[in-house]
Order: C-alpha cells, then sequence, then structure tokens
C-alpha cells in the first residue's frame, strides 16, 4: 500500500476524518495509526 497522506499526530483530527468522509478513496494515514506519535518531525 502506497500512503498518498501523512498527517502530523498535532494535525486535526476533525479534518482527518472530514476528508475521508467526503472521499473515501483517499490513502490517509495518521501518526496516531502507525505508531508513529512522540517521534520528533525531520526537516529537509
Amino acid at each position: 500500500m502506497t500512503i498518498r497522506f501523512q498527517a502530523d499526530a498535532d494535525f486535526n483530527q476533525n479534518i482527518v476524518s472530514g476528508v475521508l468522509r467526503r472521499e473515501p478513496r483517499i490513502d490517509f494515514q495518521t501518526a496516531l495509526v502507525t505508531d508513529l506519535e512522540g517521534l520528533q518531525d525531520i526537516s529537509c
């Protein structure tokens, strides 16, 4: 499975829910689901 969108842990979960309700085919994962919460962000 290819992740199209990865939401940061502090991203508003209401936005994620609304996007998925409107377009359920969007591949959207959150840091909470992938056990990434608490890890430091990296900058490019």
